[in-house]
């Protein structure tokens, strides 16, 4: 699973926003996508920020899944 198909299943699954630590604590938690490098945040921030087709900003870091 890549990040993006990790992101969009926590997002589903949650069925709301939630802040982009939140999704990497999940994703990681689950065993949906195993981090290679030390800042695993930032790359899930990275790929909210990059698919605004995908995911709407609700506030500062928090995210929903655009359905």
């Amino acid at each position: 699973m890549t990040w993006e198909e990790a992101i969009v299943k926590v997002l589903a699954e949650e069925r709301g926003p939630l802040h982009y630590v939140e999704i990497t604590q999940r994703i990681i938690s689950r065993g949906y996508y195993e981090p290679r490098g030390v800042t695993p945040e930032n790359s899930v921030g990275m790929y909210l920020r990059k698919n605004p087709n995908l995911f709407e900003r609700v506030s500062k870091g928090v995210y929903k899944l655009i359905e």
